[in-house]
């Protein structure tokens, strides 16, 4: 598209606002109304798959229903001749939330304000039976008239219409994202996007991500496993009804979240309102083992709904022997937890990796320690592991075995060190690997 053309004889470019790996933004003289607007241009080549091409159409089909103040409106959307798609909504003068954030949190009366807006733009589309699914602050805009805009309806869907949604495949922003859209669940609502408001309304009142990592790996892990460090720490000022609330909104299991935007906005335009949150939502002190297995890379792109629902059958009958949760991620690969406090913990862990090890014989793995699970703290057990990982798993792990030998599994110092004589070790540069039980020891 060049400056000064005109779409749908009534759509005139005069600027480029943006540019991403979906199209291109201008700002346009609507000539109908003589007000500006947003002009969103696809060009045929990005919209690869009969899907992204599905989805463009849908964000411009869902857009068309919703009418609130606080989500983005819409104003028409077509192709053009050369085949390029377009999106038409208003103009927005406006800063993303997250450009905002850059300077420090809000202080709690100003996040407070611009969550309930957007909490409240939010129950418009849940009650009309749409998800955003990918609610975080760079999507949400802050107007100099104090009025805050949801933007960004690419993900979204309506409730009826995930059941056809392509499992393996993680949609949304990771640091804001629902567990069970980690794990690729079919069962996503409206309180997967109430777990991403919670995230946005923690970062705007401690200046600071709810979950981050070095790694995609190590954020969703936290999302799974993790709570946030203290509201209440790291925002002295915010009223107990606040914490409860936010602490409420990112349950990990979500019938323990309000059940939409709407209930949110209540809560939040009045604090006295109380949340209760159970009791098992408070993190015990405890330590884990923690096992993260990589994708096979032998397995190109994501897995289908067969292959993930295969995977997840048999792991989870090697759950209650090992006392073990296990998860597995959207793209396939496998974390497991199992507790590490009670004496011989570190065999029963190590041979537990070892009998995965059969069903995962090439994939990257990664066995660590972890103590006083409920704080999360940079360069943590987690942290170190999932970077591991990830290095590893770049490198094949097992690129120094021999080529008789498995892939062995990469272990911590801690689990090293309290592991019985009966399992073999390697010392490699990159650190200890637990190869298997030595044969003198192994069972007949």
């Amino acid at each position: 598209m060049v400056l000064g053309e005109v779409i749908a004889d009534r759509f005139e470019l005069e600027a480029e606002a943006g540019t991403g790996a979906m199209g291109t933004v201008y700002r346009a003289l609507d000539r109908a109304s003589g007000m500006p607007v947003a002009v969103k241009v696809v060009d045929p080549a990005v919209l690869r798959t009969s899907l992204e091409a599905e989805r463009f159409a849908r964000e411009a089909e869902l857009l068309a229903e919703l009418s609130h103040p606080g989500i983005v409106r819409y104003l028409a959307h077509g192709v053009v001749a050369t085949g390029a798609r377009y999106l038409v909504t208003e103009w927005v003068e406006g800063v993303p939330l997250s450009r905002r954030l850059g300077t420090g949190p809000l202080g709690v009366a100003t996040s407070v304000e611009v969550l309930r807006q957007a909490a409240e733009a939010l129950g418009e589309a849940h009650q009309r039976g749409i998800i955003h699914r990918d609610l975080k602050p760079a999507n949400l805009l802050l107007t100099p008239s104090g009025a805050v805009k949801l933007i960004d309806f690419g993900l979204a869907r309506r409730v009826e219409g995930l059941s056809s949604t392509r499992t393996g495949t993680m949609l949304g922003s990771p640091g804001y994202m629902a567990p069970e859209q980690a794990t690729g669940s079919k069962g996503v609502d409206s309180r997967a996007d109430v777990f991403s408001l919670g995230c946005v309304l923690y970062e705007c009142l401690t200046g600071r991500p709810a979950f981050t990592g070095h790694s995609l790996l190590a954020v969703i892990a936290r999302i799974l496993l993790d709570e946030p460090p203290s509201l209440a720490g790291l925002c002295p000022e915010a009223p107990e009804a606040l914490c409860v609330l936010v602490a409420g909104m990112m349950a990990k299991a979500p019938g323990e979240r309000p059940e939409n935007g709407g209930v949110v906005a209540e809560a939040l335009a009045a604090l006295g309102a109380r949340v209760s949150v159970p009791a098992s939502r408070v993190a015990a002190d405890t330590s884990q083992h923690l096992l993260l297995i990589a994708a096979e890379e032998a397995e190109p792109g994501p897995l289908e709904e067969e292959g993930l629902e295969r995977r997840r059958a048999v792991l989870r009958r090697l759950e209650a022997p090992a006392e073990a949760r296990v998860e597995v991620l959207a793209e396939g690969s496998v974390l497991a937890v199992l507790p590490a406090a009670g004496a011989g913990e570190a065999g029963r862990a190590a041979e537990y990796a070892l009998s995965l090890r059969a069903l995962f014989p090439e994939a990257a793995m990664v066995l660590a320690c972890r103590r006083g699970a409920a704080v999360p703290r940079p360069g943590d057990s987690l942290e170190e592991a999932a970077r591991e990982l990830e290095a590893e798993s770049m490198r094949l792990l097992f690129a120094d075995m021999s080529s008789e030998s498995s892939a062995p599994i990469f272990i911590d110092e801690e689990t090293a060190a309290r592991l019985p004589p009966e399992f073999e070790l390697r010392a490699t540069a990159t650190g200890h690997h637990l190869t298997g039980r030595r044969r003198e020891s192994a069972s007949p």
